[in-house]
């Protein structure tokens, strides 16, 4: 199965819950908060969400980190000669730029070429599958240039997403509506920047991502 399919997939499988505070988890923690949809980690901590697009949550209380987090090598595509620039778009009720289609692209200011082309394929993969009244789209609530972004994605209800540049190219890696597990994190090398808090297996409180 391509990324294109497995996210339309996946898509799909949320469709009709509501866009209503999709976004709320992701920015009430700095985009740190979320699950990877095929492991899905239960987090008492993290209420359901209840603002809209325009309305983040306050953040969550890290714990300690977990030993999960030794050094690993990053899977996604990284330039160590030169110190990455992060862009945070999203900040108190500002959900960061809308993307409808591929011609707003525009909006994701400073963002990498190669990203702001992946977004805009992916809203009109949005667009032309969309059958429900509200209008679908992306917002993005950050960006590094080293190829790490969040934000959200609407089409007949809504997840947050994460995304990265795996081997060149731009992927969604997750998608989820509860915590990151830090096992994803791991994996991709996603950096504290990105997502600062994160789940793992059979502990309550969700611990802090200390990836750079």
């Amino acid at each position: 199965m391509n990324t294109t399919t497995a996210a339309s997939i996946r898509r799909r499988w949320w469709r009709g819950l509501a866009v209503t505070g999709v976004l709320a988890l992701a920015l009430g923690t700095a985009a740190g908060c979320g699950t990877e949809d095929s492991d899905v980690a239960a987090d008492p901590s993290a209420s359901p969400m209840a603002t809209s697009t325009q309305n983040p949550s306050p953040s969550q209380s890290p714990s300690q980190a977990p030993s999960e987090f030794a050094p690993e090598e990053a899977s996604v595509s990284a330039s160590a000669s030169a110190k990455p620039t992060y862009i945070r778009y999203a900040g108190g009720e500002y959900a960061g730029p809308f993307v409808a289609d591929s011609s707003q692209i525009d909006k994701l200011e400073g963002a990498p070429e190669s990203f702001k082309t992946f977004i805009g394929t992916v809203a009109d993969e949005l667009e032309a599958t969309n059958d429900c009244k509200p209008k679908s789209g992306v917002n993005v609530f950050d960006v590094r240039s080293d190829g790490y972004a969040s934000g959200g994605v609407h089409q007949c209800g809504g997840y947050v997403a994460l995304w990265a540049e795996v081997d060149g190219t731009w992927k969604e890696i997750g998608g989820t509506q509860a915590a990151w597990r830090c096992s994803l994190l791991k994996r991709y090398g996603v950096p504290h920047v990105v997502v600062n808090k994160c789940a793992v297996p059979g502990q309550d409180e969700l611990v802090v991502n200390h990836q750079k």
